[in-house]
C-alpha cells in the first residue's frame, strides 16, 4: 500500500529525460490541434485525442523496467505507420529494429550470457529460413533483426545505431559469428519476403510492395557479385 512516506526521487537516464521532454512538447501541440475532440483522462501515453491506446502495448510500456519500451511506445504515438502495420505489427518505421517484436528480441539478446548470443542469432535465422508453413510475424521480425546484426559485421554493412538494437552492440561490442551465417541470413530474408509470410502480408495490406531495407541487407550479406570469367582460388 502506497503511503506518503514511500515517495522517493528516482533518477532517470539523460537520454530518457530528453525523450520525455520531447513527448510533452508534442502532446501540447496535439492538444491544441485536437481542440474540442480532445478527451483528458490523465494518461501519460494517450492517443492524439487523449484516449487510451492499449492496442499499442503502451500499458506495458508504462510499467516496463527497460527505458527502451517507453521510448518505443512514445515513438509509435507520435510517428505511427497507419493501418494494419501499426495495429498488428507494432511498427513505427521500416528499419530492421523498428518494431516491437524486433526490439523485444534485441532485449533478450542483450540480456543473454555473451557466449550464448551467437547461437541466438543463428536460431532466429534458422527458424525463419526453415519454416515450411505460414511464417509468423514475430519470427520474421526477429530474423530481420538478426540478419541486420550479421550484415553489420560484413564489408559494406551499416553499423548498428538504432536505439532499439541490443545495447551491447551500441556500446561497441561485437559477436563472434560463424562464416555460414551470411548465407543463412539471405535464406531467412528470402523466406520473410515469400508469399506465406505474415510479415509481408501485413506490409502489403498497408500498401507497401517494395522493401529497400531488406534488399540492402540482402545485398551486403550476399557479398560482391562474381566478375565474368572470375576463377575461384582453391
Amino acid at each position: 500500500m502506497k503511503t506518503d512516506g514511500s515517495e522517493r526521487a528516482v533518477a532517470l537516464p539523460a537520454g530518457l529525460v530528453e525523450v520525455l521532454r520531447g513527448h510533452r512538447a508534442l502532446q501540447r501541440a496535439e492538444r491544441e490541434a485536437a481542440g474540442d475532440r480532445r478527451q483528458e483522462h490523465g494518461l501519460l501515453l494517450p492517443t492524439k485525442i487523449g484516449t487510451p491506446v492499449d492496442r499499442l502495448g503502451c500499458t506495458d510500456a508504462c510499467t516496463a523496467k527497460n527505458p527502451r519500451a517507453l521510448a518505443s511506445a512514445l515513438a509509435r504515438l507520435h510517428d505511427p505507420i497507419t493501418g494494419n502495420v501499426e495495429e498488428h505489427m507494432g511498427a513505427w518505421d521500416d528499419g530492421p529494429f523498428d518494431n516491437d517484436s524486433a526490439a523485444d528480441w534485441c532485449g533478450d539478446l542483450h540480456d543473454a550470457d555473451p557466449p550464448a548470443r551467437p547461437a541466438m542469432v543463428r536460431a532466429a535465422l534458422t527458424t525463419a529460413a526453415l519454416d515450411t508453413g505460414y511464417l509468423d510475424h514475430d519470427d520474421a521480425a526477429s530474423a530481420i533483426a538478426a540478419a541486420a546484426i550479421v550484415a553489420s559485421q560484413m564489408p559494406g554493412g551499416e553499423p548498428i545505431t538504432s536505439p532499439y538494437a541490443p545495447d551491447f552492440l551500441l556500446a561497441g561490442e561485437s559477436l563472434d559469428l560463424d562464416d555460414d551465417l551470411p548465407q543463412l541470413a539471405v535464406e531467412a530474408l528470402d523466406r520473410v519476403l515469400g508469399h506465406d509470410s505474415e510479415w509481408r502480408s501485413l506490409w502489403g495490406e498497408a500498401g507497401v510492395s517494395e522493401f529497400p531495407q531488406i534488399n540492402k541487407l540482402r545485398a551486403v550479406l550476399s557479398g560482391p557479385p562474381e566478375l565474368p570469367g572470375q576463377i575461384a582460388l582453391l
